[in-house]
């Protein structure tokens, strides 16, 4: 900046070096201006304040507004103009009517801490809530849900499953209990059922109506007359003996016996004769 001031008065030409002000640059920008800068024809700061100051020489301290304020805006006609930054535990509420003022964290932050400047939960939010302040309430069947989303993370029961713990587990899991966010059944199918939610149901010809959880074969065997691994086939007797119907052989034996007898009996007669 140049140095040239009038011969008559010796007021400075060009203004004021940074800091100063006045006709003859005689008079320090007020202390909490920000970069020390000033107008040099009134003294009034011409970046706003440093943190914490207000107005426009940045004389008046924002606490006085507000004890729990560290920094606060000036507005076009140099008043306060609310908070924008507080001590720690507190933040800006822009739930107030009137300017903006320091509120307390809200209790859902997990130990009550905050962003001085959004009111943010820095460390989550206790069970049961979400949101950025942790200020919404999780349905009430979950037990913990996502802080950005809402949805569900783990329900309150656990006969219950999805993403909002709407879902009841199928009936025919052991207990009735399942994955949260899946339904896969955790303890495995009551006797009878198989399958992931256990949806499905052995076959009636398995032994003591036993399959496996996964495959649904018979892991017992098969009731009578019956076979193949889920013991749908029923079974084909055939001639040679290892593989006759015990019907049948019942059918032969009560035959022979039958021919037996009736040839004793013609036998005696012809002798009596």
């Amino acid at each position: 900046m140049k140095t040239i001031c009038k011969s008559d008065y010796g007021t400075c030409e060009y203004g004021c070096k940074r800091g100063y002000w006045g006709e003859r640059c005689l008079f320090e920008c007020p202390a909490n201006c920000l970069h020390s800068d000033c107008h040099s024809d009134n003294g009034t700061c011409r970046h706003g304040c440093e943190s914490g100051f207000y107005g426009s020489s940045c004389l008046s301290e924002c606490k006085i507004q507000d004890a729990m304020c560290t920094d606060c805006i000036t507005t076009c006609d140099r008043k306060y103009g609310g908070c924008i930054s507080c001590v720690n535990g507190y933040f800006p509420d822009l739930d107030h009517i009137t300017n903006t003022r320091c509120s307390e964290c809200k209790k859902t932050c997990i130990d009550q801490k905050c962003d001085t400047k959004m009111g943010v939960c820095l460390m989550g939010c206790v069970n049961g809530t979400w949101g950025e302040r942790c200020e919404k309430q999780c349905s009430e069947s979950c037990l913990v849900c996502d802080k950005q989303t809402g949805l569900c993370e783990r329900c309150v029961h656990p006969a219950i499953y999805g993403p909002r713990c709407d879902l009841v587990c199928n009936s025919n899991c052991v207990k009735k209990e399942c994955d949260w966010s899946t339904g896969i059944c955790s303890l495995g199918c009551e006797v009878g059922y198989y399958g992931n939610k256990c949806h499905n149901s052995c076959s009636f010809t398995c032994l003591n109506r036993t399959c496996d959880r996964e495959t649904g074969s018979c892991v017992n065997g098969c009731i009578k007359d019956f076979e193949g691994d889920s013991c749908l086939q029923e079974r084909r007797y055939g001639t040679d003996s290892d593989s006759t119907s015990p019907v049948g052989t019942i059918v032969v034996v009560v035959s022979v016996t039958v021919l037996i007898i009736y040839a004793a009996v013609t036998t005696v007669i012809l002798v009596t004769k």
